[in-house]
């Protein structure tokens, strides 16, 4: 993650000197580079750049001092009452190595504002043993802020940013997430509101960003999908400096682009139904129905965040999505829409055994409008609750025969996970009992 963020601050740097120089940012080397920290200078008057697209032009002009835009940063970064200006922090004090680039000179003590994903425990860890800059690496990390995006879940903080060996892609990047910040907080993530889009943690919180990243550059990344295999996405969340970690590479990165390029087109293609527009449809409804129970919002999001993450991580968890299900069906709650649209979607993206799916799905489908009108329901709870295969099967075989149906187990026979297997097929069952019908049967 440190060369990464590097990177980044690097072609902030690259960036502020082609303005500065009225040049173009390919004639920027490393001797250029190198060039800039010979005096205090280039940061002396530079330094509050990475601040504007960090916190916004209006919250970092030349009027504002130190004491009220450390204030901002501290919504963001643990920041000691010690800390009172920021350019003397970026500038050496005293002889040392530099933990990054190893040259010796003056060095700075590693601060929040300068490299924020130092893991540090202050009862733990002295400030002997922190992190130490020269002053060029230190105002290159510095800098990198310039394309560090955040955004705040209650007491948390989701700080994420993109990398790429490829500065044309990075740049891109880069630039268009900028349409997803919010300048009237602080250059926050925006809260998406037509429709209302409910974040509470942060790999949901992500697998939304994501979405809104793709769909505002829909055209560009649907013609240029190789940048997005370029990339990689660091994201990190927490209080403090304790924070959570996930990278997503470049290959999940382009997978999920073309997951949500293909609901999105699923969208437009549907029945026009009351709700979101259509671009939005697919994803929101499915998205915004995995809440649970009626307690704190948040509480009711929990589930969710665990099948988010599966997500974020190239998977579906099944297991996850048909509590979830069970759960909405016992309190009486409508189930998610388009969840054939979504799963297949998603599967057919990461190339994984959409077939399989679609057999032990279209199966527990067929059971279950076989049990439309019938007393059987409670053999939904009884294969819910099997605890080894043998009762599962025995179970779904039981129930068979009180439907007077003939039905071929070997797709369930042949997966080779059970439990996955299980929930595979009461989410077919419980989509056929309990689901929008005609939504439903579009994929089984």
């Amino acid at each position: 993650m440190i060369d990464a963020y590097y990177r980044n601050g690097k072609l902030s740097i690259a960036k502020i000197w082609a303005l500065n120089e009225n040049k173009p940012i390919k004639e920027f080397d490393d001797s250029t580079f190198d060039s800039l920290f010979k005096d205090d200078n280039f940061i002396k008057n530079n330094y509050k750049k990475p601040l504007k697209r960090f916190l916004g032009s209006a919250n970092v002009s030349d009027e504002i001092g130190d004491k009220e835009i450390l204030k901002n940063l501290k919504r963001y970064f643990e920041i000691s009452s010690k800390t009172t200006k920021i350019l003397e922090n970026l500038n050496g004090k005293s002889k040392g190595v530099c933990s990054y680039c190893g040259a010796i000179s003056e060095v700075v003590t590693n601060k929040a504002f300068i490299f924020p994903f130092e893991r540090k425990i202050n009862s733990i860890v002295g400030d002997s043993n922190r992190l130490v800059f020269c002053k060029k690496c230190a105002f290159t990390f510095y800098s990198a802020m310039a394309s560090l995006y955040k955004k705040k879940l209650g007491d948390q903080n989701m700080l994420f940013f993109f990398d790429s060996y490829d500065v044309d892609a990075l740049e891109k990047a880069t630039e268009n997430m900028r349409h997803l910040q919010d300048p009237n907080r602080y250059m926050e993530i925006k809260n998406f509101d037509h429709p209302r889009y409910t974040m509470f943690y942060p790999y949901e919180t992500m697998l939304v960003v994501i979405f809104q990243f793709i769909k505002n550059n829909l055209n560009y990344y649907k013609a240029e999908s190789k940048h997005l295999g370029s990339l990689n996405l660091y994201m990190t969340y927490g209080r403090d400096q304790l924070y959570g970690y996930m990278q997503i590479d470049g290959s999940t990165l382009q997978k999920l682009s073309d997951f949500f390029i293909k609901i999105i087109k699923a969208g437009r293609e549907s029945e026009n139904i009351s709700g979101p527009n259509p671009d939005d449809r697919v994803f929101f409804l499915f998205f915004e129905n995995l809440l649970v129970g009626k307690g704190k919002p948040s509480e009711r999001a929990m589930l969710r965040e665990k099948f988010s993450y599966s997500l974020l991580k190239g998977k579906i968890d099944f297991i996850t999505l048909n509590e979830i299900l069970m759960e909405k069906t016992k309190n009486g709650e409508k189930l998610p829409l388009y969840y054939s649209e979504f799963i297949y979607n998603y599967l057919e993206a990461f190339n994984l055994d959409k077939d399989i799916f679609q057999q032990i799905n279209g199966l527990g489908y067929k059971l279950g409008l076989q049990m439309k009108g019938t007393n059987l329901d409670n053999y939904i709870w009884e294969i819910f609750r099997a605890r080894g295969v043998e009762q599962f099967l025995n179970s779904l075989v039981e129930l068979q025969s009180r439907l007077g149906l003939e039905v071929d187990l070997r797709p369930i026979n042949d997966y080779e996970n059970w439990k996955e297997a299980k929930a595979i097929l009461l989410n077919g069952m419980l989509n056929a009992l309990y689901g929008r019908r005609k939504e439903n049967e579009q994929r089984n």
